[in-house]
């Protein structure tokens, strides 16, 4: 995930903060509640407006289902907070594969 989450890239400029952590980390810290992700199942369509991760809200993450070993997660990245730092803003999209083992590529 690299610059999108501290918990991927560890290096931070001298004298400035480091990145948020993205939805993903969040989520297995319990930091996001179920009542904040949106489930959409694959081929349904459904409207979301996601508040900044970082700002908080009532809505933060869209979780798709992809099959029994993956889902996607997507959440909105803007400078703000703790994200300040982030190469780019924008709405991220994560693949997320929970059966992996840590540090190999289990979120993309």
């Amino acid at each position: 995930m690299g610059p999108w989450d501290i918990m991927s890239q560890h290096f931070v400029e001298k004298g400035k903060p480091p990145q948020g952590l993205s939805s993903f980390t969040k989520i297995r810290l319990g930091w996001i509640k179920r009542q904040q992700v949106q489930f959409v199942k694959p081929g349904e369509t459904s409207f979301a407006l996601l508040s900044p991760l970082s700002k908080g809200g009532d809505h933060l993450v869209v979780k798709i289902p992809v099959d029994k070993w993956s889902h996607y997660l997507i959440e909105n990245r803007q400078p703000i907070g703790f994200d300040r730092m982030l190469p780019d803003s924008g709405i991220l999209i994560l693949e997320v594969h929970p059966e992996a083992e840590d540090g190999t590529g289990g979120v993309k």
